[in-house]
């Protein structure tokens, strides 16, 4: 099938078959439903603005933005982002996907209120996905792939932990730079219902001042560690932090650097080993913010 024009939905249902449907000129449902089987659907935007959207089992490649403010029902199936500028996903409706490919340079932006899940396989051919305020959430049945030092997650990841863990990688960064937390687990996981967010912030904490750090002798970089739900059967945990070069201050020593947790107050931290780039914490129980720095 193939729609040179824009595919609207006011009622009805359209079934989309086992052949590729190509709708060049994207997907407006204001009511209804769209039924993906087997074929292919390759479209621009894709805007869900009541009833259902059951996607192909196989695959729909979106080029254009995306909106859902209904329901999406992921079938099993893949949605890629192909675009060639930044593609948003907005929408009152939060969106969870069982196959997430990125496949745009100039990224992809959850431009709306709303968080977005992954249950399958999180890709990055190409791109960035920027979460703003927002959550990307894996769920504990997630893998990601394809990461690199320009593909990851400019923002918040947030994980379900899955059952018997014992390292979890947050593919983290800002918006320029790759800087990674590896979290170590001390304890047996008993059940995959806790969580754990992560993000990186460029930049010293704003409370420094109120810290005994040497604002000229610290890594430009802090970490927040959020645990939304209890991670049941954690007794402590250890964080390796990852930071580029560029972050250090020309005066800062790492060997004489310690770890600040910020929460209701500064606490120095446990520290482990580091390198140039690296720096880790030990028998973490608590969450927060983290600074590396030499202190007064």
């Amino acid at each position: 099938v193939s729609v040179l024009g824009q595919l609207t939905l006011n009622g009805g249902t359209y079934k989309a078959g086992t052949g590729l449907n190509n709708i060049s000129g994207g997907i407006l449902q204001n009511s209804g439903s769209f039924i993906g089987a087997s074929g292919q659907v390759s479209t621009s935007n894709v805007n869900i603005l009541s009833g259902s959207f059951t996607s192909p089992s196989s695959i729909i490649q979106v080029s254009g933005n995306w909106k859902n403010n209904a329901a999406f029902i992921h079938n099993s199936g893949e949605v890629i982002f192909n675009g060639t500028i930044n593609q948003n996903i907005t929408g009152s409706s939060s969106t969870s996907f069982n196959n997430l490919t990125l496949n745009n340079i100039n990224g992809l932006t959850l431009a709306d209120t709303s968080d977005i899940a992954v249950g399958g396989t999180l890709t990055f051919n190409n791109g960035k996905i920027y979460t703003g305020a927002n959550d990307l959430i894996l769920y504990s049945s997630a893998t990601v792939a394809g990461v690199s030092a320009s593909k990851y997650v400019s923002g918040n990841l947030n994980k379900f932990i899955p059952q018997s863990a014992t390292t979890i990688l947050y593919e983290i960064g800002d918006s320029t730079n790759y800087t990674p937390v590896t979290i170590d687990f001390t304890g047996t996981i008993s059940a995959s219902s806790g969580s754990l967010r992560a993000s990186t912030t460029v930049g010293d904490h704003p409370q420094l001042s109120s810290s005994s750090f040497i604002s000229n002798r610290t890594v430009n970089r802090y970490w927040s560690l959020t645990n939304d739900n209890l991670i049941p059967g954690l007794l402590s945990y250890n964080a390796t932090f990852d930071f580029v070069s560029g972050d250090i201050d020309p005066a800062a020593t790492l060997s004489n650097a310690l770890v600040g947790k910020f929460s209701n107050g500064w606490r120095i931290v446990n520290r482990g080993t580091f390198t140039s780039t690296t720096m880790q914490v030990l028998a973490l129980t608590g969450y927060g913010d983290f600074q590396i720095g030499e202190t007064a």
